[in-house]
């Protein structure tokens, strides 16, 4: 954005030379109103300073929430591996678990097969 100055027909100063330089001059009235022009241009320069200010502001923060955003997307995703590899585990150890119960179940039985086979060839040698 850039200002200038526009003054109007009515501020055309008188133009003098002191000493060789040229010197503007302008009337008490003339004076007021390139003061109030001049107050006018320093607030709205003010203004967009502050603007520009906060615009850089708002552009650190949106970088700074698209790093969060990021971030807490990997962070998802990682928790995310370790769910399922947490899960193939216990599909893992839940199969360990039923091989085991039957191998359990095997022993059991011959075990008892056993027992009962030895009561029975004791019986039969005894007799």
């Amino acid at each position: 954005m850039s200002n200038f100055w526009s003054f109007s027909q009515s501020l055309k100063p008188k133009i003098l030379s002191i000493k060789g330089e040229t010197h503007f001059c302008f009337t008490v009235a003339q004076s007021k109103i390139i003061a109030e022009q001049l107050q006018q241009k320093v607030y709205a320069d003010s203004i967009v300073r502050i603007l520009q200010n906060n615009t850089e502001r708002f552009k650190k923060l949106l970088v700074f929430k698209d790093d969060i955003i990021h971030r807490s997307k990997t962070q998802t995703s990682n928790l995310n591996h370790i769910a399922n590899n947490q899960k193939t585990q216990i599909n893992g150890l839940e199969l360990d678990l039923k091989k085991e119960k039957k191998k359990g179940k095997r022993r059991s039985f011959f075990t008892k097969v056993g027992g009962v086979f030895a009561i029975i060839t004791g019986i039969l040698l005894f007799k």
